[in-house]
């Protein structure tokens, strides 16, 4: 007569976890951690003369077809437009090749509109 016996087995694997939104698991590779986003620094001025020249070169397209032809709205147009317009011609002058992340984080889109409100103020 036979009797049967439990019998306890752990079986060890590796388990890997990942918190987001909801816990994921995984019995295989681990999660693969996202990578850092890059965060490159725009030089306002440069962008605004650009679009500045490109409307001296087409007289007859408005600030819409402007925005198709690059990819912004018409409303970023009239906002740099606005800007280079009303900004020091120094100013311009130095930042138009102007290529040191800390120089261009420091007159960021939004500091610069400042500026062009202080100056129209006085």
């Amino acid at each position: 007569m036979q009797t049967l016996e439990t019998q306890e087995v752990q079986l060890v694997v590796p388990l890997h976890q990942k918190r987001a939104k909801s816990r994921r698991f995984s019995l295989q590779e681990p999660f693969k951690e996202p990578p850092e986003p890059v965060r490159t620094v725009k030089n306002i001025v440069a962008q605004a003369l650009a679009y500045r020249d490109y409307l001296a070169k087409h007289p007859k397209d408005t600030y819409e077809q402007t925005g198709q032809h690059f990819g912004v709205s018409r409303v970023r147009i009239s906002q740099l437009m606005t800007m280079v317009n009303r900004l020091p011609a120094a100013l311009i002058d130095k930042l138009k090749d102007c290529e040191d992340p800390g120089v261009l984080r420091n007159f960021s889109g939004k500091r610069l509109m400042r500026i062009v409100k202080t100056r129209q103020k006085s």
